[in-house]
Protein backbone atom coordinates (compact mmCIF):
# COMPACT_ATOMS: atom_id res chain seq x y z
CA UNK A 1 0.00 0.00 0.00
CA UNK A 2 1.35 3.59 -0.92
CA UNK A 3 1.49 5.88 2.07
CA UNK A 4 3.06 8.52 0.23
CA UNK A 5 1.03 12.41 0.92
CA UNK A 6 -0.13 13.27 -2.28
CA UNK A 7 -1.03 16.51 -3.71
CA UNK A 8 -5.09 15.58 -3.63
CA UNK A 9 -5.32 13.92 -0.04
CA UNK A 10 -9.16 13.13 1.29
CA UNK A 11 -9.04 11.98 4.58
CA UNK A 12 -11.90 9.25 5.91
CA UNK A 13 -14.76 11.07 6.83
CA UNK A 14 -14.30 14.40 5.55
CA UNK A 15 -15.87 15.20 2.45
CA UNK A 16 -12.59 18.05 1.50
CA UNK A 17 -9.60 17.07 -0.30
CA UNK A 18 -6.44 19.19 -0.26
CA UNK A 19 -5.53 21.12 -4.27
CA UNK A 20 -2.10 21.31 -4.68
CA UNK A 21 -1.71 24.24 -7.64
CA UNK A 22 1.96 25.08 -8.40
CA UNK A 23 1.51 28.66 -10.10
CA UNK A 24 4.14 30.75 -11.50
CA UNK A 25 4.99 34.67 -9.83
CA UNK A 26 2.79 36.30 -12.20
CA UNK A 27 -0.15 33.42 -11.79
CA UNK A 28 -0.14 33.56 -7.65
CA UNK A 29 -0.53 38.01 -8.29
CA UNK A 30 -3.21 37.20 -10.72
CA UNK A 31 -5.12 34.88 -8.10
CA UNK A 32 -4.05 37.02 -5.30
CA UNK A 33 -5.47 39.95 -7.20
CA UNK A 34 -8.85 37.84 -8.40
CA UNK A 35 -9.61 37.02 -4.71
CA UNK A 36 -9.28 40.59 -3.33
CA UNK A 37 -11.84 41.99 -6.20
CA UNK A 38 -14.56 39.31 -6.16
CA UNK A 39 -14.70 39.84 -2.17
CA UNK A 40 -13.50 35.70 -1.82
CA UNK A 41 -13.25 34.85 1.48
CA UNK A 42 -10.25 32.74 0.62
CA UNK A 43 -7.94 31.70 -2.33
CA UNK A 44 -10.04 28.03 -1.54
CA UNK A 45 -13.08 29.45 -2.19
CA UNK A 46 -12.17 31.50 -5.34
CA UNK A 47 -10.75 28.32 -6.57
CA UNK A 48 -13.56 25.83 -5.89
CA UNK A 49 -15.94 28.35 -7.51
CA UNK A 50 -13.48 28.37 -10.59
CA UNK A 51 -13.56 24.48 -10.45
CA UNK A 52 -17.44 24.73 -10.45
CA UNK A 53 -17.41 27.24 -13.49
CA UNK A 54 -15.41 24.80 -15.74
CA UNK A 55 -12.21 26.98 -16.03
CA UNK A 56 -10.19 26.25 -19.01
CA UNK A 57 -6.70 24.66 -18.77
CA UNK A 58 -4.67 26.66 -21.65
CA UNK A 59 -1.50 25.28 -22.88
CA UNK A 60 0.40 28.36 -23.08
CA UNK A 61 4.47 29.11 -22.51
CA UNK A 62 5.30 29.83 -18.82
CA UNK A 63 5.99 33.63 -19.20
CA UNK A 64 8.20 33.92 -16.45
CA UNK A 65 9.85 30.66 -15.53
CA UNK A 66 8.94 27.73 -13.57
CA UNK A 67 6.06 27.03 -11.42
CA UNK A 68 7.28 27.34 -7.77
CA UNK A 69 4.33 28.92 -5.65
CA UNK A 70 2.56 26.13 -4.67
CA UNK A 71 -1.18 26.86 -3.25
CA UNK A 72 -3.07 24.66 -1.04
CA UNK A 73 -6.41 24.96 -1.77
CA UNK A 74 -9.21 22.47 0.29
CA UNK A 75 -12.15 22.28 -1.91
CA UNK A 76 -15.38 20.06 -1.60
Amino acid sequence: MNNRISGADADEGNERVKLRLLLTDTETELLDRAVEESGAWSRSLLITEAIRAGVANPKRELEDGRRKNRIDALVP
